[in-house]
């Protein structure tokens, strides 16, 4: 985790989220979601988790009760406050 603060990923780090799950590619492969965490600043598990996360509430058809905008960062702060306190640290 080299970019995001304590309490999650950046502003930019979640819009190079949005734009590549919701725009790019709505479903990744294991190539593209490293490329996509590299892009985002984000380490491969991270990435994983959110995407998982992300097709979990799109199949769960929760996604418009989370966000009628279709947003991932709801996810990617649910994600994030999942982790445990040593693996929030910047490095």
């Amino acid at each position: 985790m080299s970019a995001e603060t304590a309490s999650g990923p950046t502003e930019d780090q979640v819009e190079i989220l949005e734009y590549n799950f919701n725009k790019v590619n709505k479903h990744p492969d294991p190539t593209t979601l490293c490329l996509i965490a590299a892009e985002a600043g984000l380490s491969e598990e991270e990435t994983q988790v959110i995407s998982r996360n992300r097709k979990w509430h799109l199949e769960s058809n929760l996604q418009r009760e989370v966000s009628p905008r279709g947003s991932l960062l709801p996810l990617v702060l649910d994600y994030f406050s999942l982790l445990p306190p040593h693996s929030k640290k910047m490095v």
